[in-house]
């Protein structure tokens, strides 16, 4: 069971979303959750960060630490029997998920297999030390955002969009979403950001803007490679003459047959 009550003020319904995150993380089959609102006279409260997973993930993450001691079970070891393979909330499988490995790869790094349970059973010379661990969540948000892409003829690529960079790496991301999608190295790749008179972009905000402008710069490079097919199907003996476009890729400069590179396509 997780039960919440947050508050707003007496002029302004404020929500945040904070137990639907118990019913997400792990795999559990009686799960009861409860959300009310308290009326105060204060202003209303606003948005901080990640705003209701960071209290409801903390008190589930606290929960299940409680509960590892009570069972006497490894606190890791308990997650992964409860892993969830999707949202029980709306009976959905997760597109993908790759918390195991993220796990495993964790507990390999800060050496987890060397950890003793028992309160100040551990020192590092002569301080206490403790390893612990915490699961996180957050929602995967899309919004309507557009992208142009021009290849020019030495092989060089441009994208823009109007997305800004909030020091998340925005430029990073969208450079090496286009440089994979044609085959192109980082450096022959130029990203346009940040300008209003670049195509549309929502706030930066939600955690939604490597999605969005990532799908849609994404999609304007696969605009670019139909036409890069179209070009070369129609070129005198042609090899994709009798190819279809999903067996075509591009790959450092070249169009060319998916099995071509193995030697198997004439």
């Amino acid at each position: 069971m997780h039960d919440a009550v947050a508050s707003t003020s007496r002029y302004e319904d404020y929500q945040e979303v904070v137990v639907n995150w118990s019913a997400m993380m792990y795999r559990c089959e009686n799960v009861k959750l409860s959300y009310g609102l308290a009326q105060l006279d204060t202003s209303t409260p606003c948005d901080m960060r990640a705003p209701g997973g960071a209290v409801g993930v903390t008190a589930l993450e606290c929960a299940m630490d409680e509960l590892s001691y009570e069972i006497r079970m490894d606190p890791l070891e308990l997650r992964r029997i409860n892993y969830a393979f999707k949202d029980e909330n709306e009976n959905k499988e997760f597109t993908s998920k790759s918390l195991e490995s993220c796990y495993a790869e964790g507990a390999k790094a800060f050496g987890w297999e060397n950890r003793k349970s028992a309160p100040r059973s551990m020192k590092n010379g002569h301080e206490l030390t403790g390893f612990g661990m915490f699961t996180g969540m957050w929602d995967a948000f899309l919004q309507k955002n557009q992208a142009i892409a021009r290849l020019s003829a030495d092989g060089r690529l441009e994208i823009a969009t109007a997305a800004t960079d909030l020091g998340t790496g925005t430029w990073t991301i969208l450079t090496q979403i286009d440089a994979d999608a044609l085959g192109l190295s980082i450096d022959a790749v130029t990203t346009h950001i940040g300008g209003s008179s670049l195509p549309t972009s929502p706030v930066p905000g939600g955690s939604w803007t490597a999605a969005s402008a990532g799908s849609s710069v994404q999609v304007a490079c696969d605009a670019v490679k139909k036409t890069l097919f179209k070009y070369a199907e129609r070129m005198t003996n042609s090899p994709l003459r009798r190819v279809k476009y999903d067996e075509v890729e591009v790959a450092s400069g070249v169009i060319r047959h998916r099995e071509a590179a193995a030697g198997i396509f004439q």
